[in-house]
């Protein structure tokens, strides 16, 4: 067991053990740089030779009591531990917090209101508009009974989800997002209803038409002038659901037809840190500000297989690191598929729109939508014990649904 009073650098610490820390831990790695996850149970990523874990009460559970514990971690490293969120809900609470912890961390973000401006689709969609930049339309409402006002303003469809996405969501409705169309909305309406999201802040936003494949993110890096020196780009192959949900396949081609646009949204924000950018290209060739994600997001590592090892450029620029020193922009050269294939195989040959279809025909589409070199979310035979545990654990969820149904 490593001591962590032992370690001489600033130790990234990561908070939250999904795939998404699993590629963070990654790409630190191949820098020779061990984290720490903080975790309330054990997770993909606690299973990582990469990574040491540390366990903490649930985050919504109790903030202060995992603020205190925050504290008392860090008096038991030997530098500040460098900060790294890997969900809204962890955001939330550097944001919240950052006053405090700033005394005890590293934090690589901005004030607090040029995230919290970023991270809610209303305020980003008005900054983007007042800069020039295109974004669907984006209304915020303080609970359910409130949409008759969006319905005067709105036409169908739609997309709602929570004001803050602490994963409750998707446990409670079964999706991250809801698509709200004239035929469902009704149905969607009354699940909201049912659920205790009827009396939460949420979100509502155009639909912006075109299928998955045209929702393209750029991953970057922006330094303290607010440029961005680091970056890949890449589009969605398949997501769940396939409407609006959570990347399970993705392609990174490097297009550049929208790197200015995110470098004048970052430029005029005054964004600073690691940042995941999601566009909507339309059937006009117009690219539609969907997201910003201020924080690594779920498919980072496909960075730094490009090429590009954005969280170490980031780590390196911020302590001024001497090995490193001024960065010109770049980005990543090789074309690379990113794969999380236990959930993306699922995706790809589930039934649709209740239709039976050809397990094996859509077993050989998949693979030909995923030619090319690859890199997996979870399997690395190097560090072979995240998928182990990722293999099994799906595995059970799985069986677990198809029971509760019997």
């Amino acid at each position: 067991m490593i001591k962590l009073n032992k370690i001489n650098y600033n130790i990234p610490v990561i908070l939250g053990n999904s795939v998404n820390a699993l590629g963070i831990g990654r790409s630190f790695a191949r820098v020779n740089i061990k984290c720490v996850v903080i975790a309330s149970e054990k997770g993909v990523a606690n299973y990582s030779n990469n990574i040491i874990s540390i366990y903490f009460p649930k985050l919504e559970d109790n903030e202060e009591l995992y603020l205190t514990k925050m504290i008392d971690f860090s008096k038991k490293i030997n530098k500040k531990g460098y900060l790294v969120a890997t969900s809204d809900k962890y955001l939330s609470f550097l944001v919240k917090y950052q006053k405090i912890l700033i005394e005890y961390f590293d934090i690589p973000l901005p004030d607090a209101e040029v995230v919290e401006m970023l991270g809610k689709k209303d305020s980003l969609s008005e900054f983007a508009l007042k800069n020039g930049i295109l974004a669907p339309k984006t209304y915020s409402i303080n609970c359910l009974s409130e949409i008759d006002e969006v319905l005067q303003k709105l036409k169908f469809p739609w997309i709602i989800k929570p004001l803050i996405n602490d994963g409750g969501f998707q446990k409670e409705l079964g999706e991250k997002v809801l698509y709200i169309d004239e035929k469902n909305f009704n149905d969607k309406l009354g699940c909201l209803s049912n659920s205790s999201y009827k009396n939460k802040k949420l979100q509502i936003q155009e639909f912006i038409s075109g299928d998955v494949t045209k929702l393209y993110t750029i991953t970057s890096y922006a330094n303290r002038n607010h440029d961005i020196v680091a970056y890949s780009v890449g589009y969605k192959i398949r997501q769940y659901p396939m409407k609006a949900g959570t990347i399970t396949s993705g392609r990174v081609d490097n297009c550049k037809d929208f790197v200015e646009i995110a470098q004048n949204l970052i430029k005029k924000s005054k964004f600073t840190g690691v940042s995941n950018t999601e566009f909507k290209k339309n059937f006009n060739n117009d690219y539609y500000l969907m997201e910003i994600n201020p924080r690594p997001g779920l498919w980072n590592y496909s960075s730094t297989a490009s090429g590009v090892n954005i969280m170490a450029i980031a780590y390196f620029d911020y302590y001024n690191s001497k090995n490193h020193g001024a960065f010109k922009p770049i980005t990543g050269t090789k074309e690379i598929v990113w794969v999380n294939i236990l959930l993306d195989l699922k995706t790809a040959i589930i039934k649709r729109d209740n239709k039976e279809v050809s397990t094996l025909r859509e077993f050989f589409k998949w693979l030909g939508s995923i030619r090319g070199r690859k890199i997996f979310a979870v399997l690395d035979f190097k560090d072979i014990k995240p998928f182990i545990y990722y293999f099994f654990h799906t595995v059970i969820m799985i069986t677990k649904k198809k029971s509760e149904k019997i």
